[in-house]
C-alpha cells in the first residue's frame, strides 16, 4: 500500500471517538491547570467531548476554577502578609494536590471561609484607595 501512495493512518488521527477513549486520567490530569476549552484544543477534541470523557473517568466538573481560586488565595495570603500564612499556604497546597488526585473533591469549609475573608479584606482596601483618590 505504501507504494501506491497510500499510507496506513493511525486511527487516532481519523476517529475523534478513538481519541476520546484513548485519554486516561493521568493525561487529563496534566491539563487541570488550564481552562477546559484550552485543554480540549490541546487534545484536539471538542469541549463537550472532553466533558463527556471526564464524566466517564469519574468526575463531573473540570477542576481548573477550584485550583485557580486556591492558587489566588495563596497569592493573596502572601501579598497581605496574613499572620501564620506559611502554615495556611501549606495546607492549601495540600488541598490543591488532593483535588488534582481526585477532582470530585470540593474546597474545604475552612478554606471557603478564609477565601471569603480575603475577598472582604481586598474589597475594603479597594474602597479606601477609591475614597482617597476622589
Amino acid at each position: 500500500m505504501e507504494e501506491a501512495g497510500l499510507s496506513l493512518c493511525n486511527p487516532m488521527d481519523v476517529d475523534p471517538r478513538a481519541r476520546r477513549f484513548a485519554l486516561n486520567f493521568d493525561q487529563v490530569a496534566q491539563k487541570f491547570n488550564v481552562p477546559i476549552g484550552k485543554a480540549a484544543k490541546e487534545f484536539q477534541l471538542s469541549t463537550s467531548t472532553l466533558k463527556l470523557r471526564c464524566r466517564e473517568l469519574g468526575f463531573e466538573k473540570w477542576p481548573y476554577p477550584k485550583l485557580k481560586s486556591l492558587r489566588n488565595l495563596v497569592n493573596d495570603l502572601t501579598e497581605y502578609r496574613v499572620r501564620g500564612f506559611q502554615n495556611i499556604a501549606e495546607e492549601i497546597s495540600e488541598e490543591i494536590e488532593s483535588i488534582k488526585e481526585n477532582p470530585s473533591l470540593g474546597i474545604k469549609a475552612e478554606t471557603k471561609i478564609l477565601r471569603q475573608q480575603m475577598y472582604e479584606l481586598k474589597k475594603k482596601k479597594r474602597r479606601r484607595i477609591d475614597a482617597s483618590t476622589s
